[in-house]
């Protein structure tokens, strides 16, 4: 085990530009009911609605958090490094790392929205580290292979073959989610913790078991291993520039091949060569020179989580306790989402000037190594 344990600025430039895909990406969430809903939006109707319907499905839905996704398992590396330096328990840590994790998302799904990333990101780490403790690195590489490219056609396969049954009770929440108010809030935090369940480990269906949840969840295990061993190799430092031109490259071949032979995506080819060509492209960006825009992802990449919980109470405030659910069209969104990216810059500028971190790395770090920290 040995990454540099220093923060390296391409990686907090790649986390930045994941967390604007992120805000967007929520807000248009945050503003549907959970799975087992189709959702009608009466607003989006016009011409420029059609056009950001067209450029959220293309660039930004389950896109980015494939980054993110990559990037837990690759950033838990630093956290295992730092505390084998410092002569402690290294399962402790993770473990209350992984703990930490699952109480603070637990906590901001009941206060503001159900799809907080948190708790799944938990306990797929914890099965993750099981697997890095329990096995060498060519096995679990292999399997992360299986679990990214074979086990999720596989399941598609036989979710396609099967009827299942949504049995979410969404017109409740649709009710408390339209009232606004701050009691209707207070009432929306046992029903938000339902739909953490619901939506992400049943797919608002009725069994734990479904076919396309456990391709998902399977993806997301593959996805952390390959970070993890990612960052035991430093490939985002060690790929030269060239290398990354070439995925790009790549990434745009995947995807016109995979969208040709599998238009509807079974295979989650599409997802990932457009997340390879993203990320490379901004990896070239954060090396070629610095700008504005790279200072900006940083930013928000060396306080992600602080900025996550920021936007995650912004949209709370906005859609639910002030009612305004469904109220805004999704070009609208949009314009909001970047809004709040540069207020949580701002908001985390701030924080790092005055504190030298974000609040929630704060309490994260303390969590995870206690005052001594």
């Amino acid at each position: 085990m040995s990454p540099d344990e220093s923060r390296v600025s391409e990686l907090d430039v790649l986390r930045g530009f994941a967390m604007l895909g992120v805000f967007i990406v929520n807000f248009v969430e945050m503003n549907s009911l959970p799975p087992g809903e189709s959702g009608v939006y009466p607003i989006w109707n016009s011409a420029l609605d059609e056009s950001f319907k067209w450029l959220y499905q293309t660039l930004f839905n389950e896109k980015f958090y494939l980054i993110f996704v990559f990037l837990f398992g690759y950033s838990l590396s630093f956290i295992v490094v730092s505390a084998q330096k410092k002569n402690l328990n290294v399962d402790i840590i993770v473990l209350r790392r992984m703990g930490s994790l699952l109480l603070l998302g637990v906590g901001l799904a009941g206060l503001f929205w159900w799809g907080v990333i948190l708790i799944p990101y938990a306990l797929f780490g914890l099965i993750m580290w099981g697997l890095v403790r329990a096995f060498n690195q060519q096995i679990n590489c292999l399997l992360a292979v299986l679990l990214i490219l074979v086990v999720p056609p596989l399941l598609n396969h036989i979710r396609l073959a099967h009827t299942y049954q949504y049995i979410l009770d969404t017109q409740s929440l649709l009710v408390l989610y339209t009232h606004g108010g701050f009691w209707n809030w207070i009432q929306l935090i046992p029903v938000q913790l339902q739909g953490v369940y619901w939506g992400f480990f049943t797919d608002g269906l009725n069994t734990p078991f479904y076919p396309g949840n456990i391709a998902y969840m399977s993806m997301l295990l593959g996805l952390f291993i390959l970070g993890w061993y990612g960052a035991m190799h430093k490939i985002i430092t060690t790929t030269s520039t060239a290398s990354y031109l070439k995925l790009i490259l790549f990434g745009i071949l995947l995807f016109v091949i995979t969208r040709l032979l599998d238009p509807k995506d079974y295979f989650f080819l599409h997802r990932f060569s457009q997340t390879l060509a993203m990320s490379a492209g901004i990896i070239i960006l954060a090396r070629v020179r610095e700008s504005p825009l790279t200072r900006l992802f940083a930013l928000i990449g060396r306080t992600s989580f602080s900025a996550y919980a920021f936007h995650l109470m912004v949209g709370a405030l906005v859609f639910y306790l002030f009612g305004l659910f469904q109220k805004f069209s999704i070009s609208m969104l949009f314009f909001m989402a970047l809004a709040t990216y540069l207020m949580a810059a701002a908001t985390c500028w701030a924080m790092q000037r005055r504190f030298g971190s974000g609040l929630f790395e704060m309490l994260m770090k303390r969590m995870t190594y206690g005052k001594d920290g």
